[in-house]
């Protein structure tokens, strides 16, 4: 019996090459673009640059020295994680992901709010907002003492002592807060020192938080993507440390809304929040700012000068304290903390402290 004859349609045909080839001979050309693109572009730029937002400073490039040739590998790794070519585009790029798409924050000291709002993690501001880090009682009688040395001794050389707390943002906008990070208490470590306090110490304390979510209603006191007030919630803190002056030690009133034009515009993010997600630019938010129409409406008057102990919040509340005094002796109180020498020989008629809610155990530490 003869085996069947196969059909010229069933004969071993070549293979046809495949449709996809093209596809995957572009994908491994653009596999091997992108891998070597980062180090082409150290050499030769081609990407775009963007501005680098990161809270320190770079690795700079190790020489290659022979009593350090150990060291020079583990240098140069530092020096090429943090300098390859489309590094902060990359990481911007990573980041919008994350936050637009799955909202998560790829950055540990940034934590995503309601609505687009941003808030700080860092300094226990989480903790403080949950109420789960109160102070102890040893905590707020080192405070207390504090205060008291420092109201007693200027008083005593004629000086005028004022303690302002710039809030923390979550403190004026806890409905912007995700919902999973849940209160354990109400009260923060700021109510536990005003009621700690006595009617000395506590007269020197200028509590402004009523006051911003009172003006709130009328304009954003706080950016989305800032850590900070703007510039009308400086205005309003401003106001309370001025009031906050006894008229019979110096006839000073502060300057009145009607005094300035508010100007409200959009703005693409550009607070520390949206630079610590290397993102500033690209997100929404909104600036609010004071600008000066002319000759105040009542003279505030001129104190000659004062001594500020202060941090970062006090950047926008320089416009309107400078109405006040001839000169403002500033130093931030980090450096010496109380710096009774520096009072000494400025020899100020007020010494204003700012400082913000967060870093409330400084109050403890420096006397």
């Amino acid at each position: 019996m003869q085996p069947p004859l196969l059909s010229k349609s069933s004969a071993k045909q070549p293979p046809k090459k495949s449709e996809g080839t093209g596809w995957r001979v572009l994908s491994i050309g653009l596999f091997f673009l992108f891998l070597w693109l980062p180090l082409v572009d150290m050499f030769l730029p081609l990407l775009p640059k963007m501005e680098q937002t990161e809270k320190r400073a770079l690795a700079q490039a190790p020489k290659l020295r022979w009593n350090s040739l150990k060291d020079f590998p583990v240098s140069y790794d530092r020096f090429f994680n943090d300098r390859f070519g489309g590094r902060t585009l990359l990481i911007r790029l990573n980041n919008f992901i994350h936050l637009k798409w799955f909202q998560v924050s790829p950055a540990k000291s940034v934590l995503i709010g309601k609505e687009g709002w941003l808030f700080y993690t860092q300094d226990k501001s989480i903790a403080d907002y949950r109420g789960s880090v109160p102070f102890w009682p040893i905590h707020l009688e080192k405070i207390k003492q504090n205060i008291s040395r420092q109201r007693v001794w200027l008083r005593d050389r004629g000086i005028l002592y004022v303690i302002l707390i710039g809030p923390n943002k979550s403190t004026i906008y806890p409905e912007y807060m995700p919902d999973n990070i849940n209160r354990i208490s109400l009260k923060t470590r700021l109510d536990q020192v005003l009621e700690f306090l006595s009617a000395d110490e506590k007269a020197v304390m200028v509590d402004v938080r009523k006051a911003l979510r009172t003006a709130k209603k009328e304009q954003w006191v706080y950016g989305k993507t800032d850590t900070h007030w703007n510039s009308y919630g400086a205005f309003i803190a401003y106001r309370e440390g001025i009031k906050s002056l006894p008229e019979n030690f110096l006839p000073v009133k502060p300057l009145s809304f009607s005094d300035f034009t508010v100007s409200v515009r959009p703005n693409k993010g550009t607070g520390d929040l949206a630079g610590m997600l290397s993102l500033a630019g690209l997100l929404e938010d909104r600036e609010v700012h004071l600008e000066l129409k002319g000759e105040p409406s009542c003279r505030p008057g001129k104190i000659s000068k004062a001594v500020l102990f202060h941090d970062s919040f006090a950047e926008a509340l320089l416009p309107f304290l400078e109405h006040h005094f001839e000169q403002i002796v500033r130093q931030h109180w980090g450096k010496k903390g109380f710096d009774y020498l520096l009072i000494e020989r400025e020899k100020p008629q007020v010494v204003l402290y700012e400082i913000a809610e967060r870093h409330l155990d400084a109050l403890i530490k420096y006397e």
